[in-house]
């Protein structure tokens, strides 16, 4: 193990730091931290990733350090904004550490194969289908008011139905193929009988 005092100014110490790891002919480093519960961690990275770890911070699959699980969630929209989503899904998840909310068993099953009445007795849901959906259950969450704040809450509520109202108003390519054809006179335009047209026939 090496022990070297660090310069302060943070450039500096980064030239320090990476000079020293060829001087020494070091394979390989371990980056210590401190996981949400307090608990002391590592992992190891090579050489040649450190610098890259100095500059922009280093990532890692959990699932690899004796203690964690990888979590895999793919319920989000892609198109979400990536803060907010964050931001509430790590407030639900330290709710539910904190209250130690327990984990239903896990479904090994096709759940796109299960009928609804089987979908509902293992107890498994669904997300919203429509955007309106969406906005009533999170304006009923207090979770989400709480992580997010009251003004940022509002405002994506207030976004959120703008966007709906947008959406709904609009006549789609397809109700105008499907829908609207039906809807059609049998008689060209011109050419309806004077009655249907409410013209007075003497």
């Amino acid at each position: 193990m090496l022990h070297q005092p660090v310069p302060k100014d943070r450039e500096e110490a980064r030239r320090f730091v990476l000079q020293a790891a060829r001087d020494y002919d070091v394979k390989f480093i371990r980056l210590w931290f401190t996981d949400i519960l307090g608990f002391l961690k590592s992992f190891a990275i090579t050489i040649a990733e450190l610098e890259r770890a100095l500059e922009e911070g280093m990532g890692f699959d959990g699932s690899s350090i004796e203690g964690f699980t990888r979590i895999e969630y793919r319920s989000p929209d892609p198109a979400c904004n990536p803060y907010l989503t964050f931001s509430v899904m790590l407030a639900a998840g330290m709710e539910g550490m904190e209250k130690g909310y327990q984990l239903p068993e896990p479904v090994e099953a096709n759940v796109f194969e299960m009928s609804p009445a089987e979908r509902e007795r293992q107890g498994i849901g669904t997300i919203p289908g429509r955007l309106w959906e969406a906005i009533s259950l999170t304006e009923s969450s207090t979770l989400a008011r709480r992580s997010l704040g009251e003004h940022v809450f509002a405002n994506l509520l207030a976004n959120k139905r703008i966007e709906w109202d947008r959406y709904r108003t609009q006549v789609t390519e397809y109700e105008l193929k499907n829908t609207l054809r039906s809807c059609e006179s049998p008689h060209p335009v011109g050419r309806m009988p004077a009655e249907r047209r409410g013209v007075e026939v003497a």
